[in-house]
């Protein structure tokens, strides 16, 4: 079996982007009360984090990632 390193390099990168972008979206949605009076972020970008589902984007981002990932392991480039 042969494995196609740089295709499987291209689905860890795309892993790692989305897993990172993925965890900080659960973060802020878990911790957007906190971060707020401490001034970490703004109040009109707090509102913005209550109003939307920052949850189900962050969980939705990381199957994204693990998508393109389990794909490129899969994935043979000619």
């Amino acid at each position: 079996m042969h494995v196609d390193y740089r295709s499987v390099i291209v689905g860890l990168f795309a892993l790692a982007l989305f897993v990172h972008g993925g965890l900080r979206q659960l973060y802020l949605a878990k911790n957007v009360d906190t971060l707020e009076p401490e001034g970490k972020i703004h109040a009109d970008m707090a509102a913005r984090i209550r109003k939307k589902p920052m949850k189900l984007i962050g969980w939705t981002l990381i199957c994204i990632g693990t998508a393109f990932f389990v794909q490129s392991l899969f994935t043979k480039l000619s």
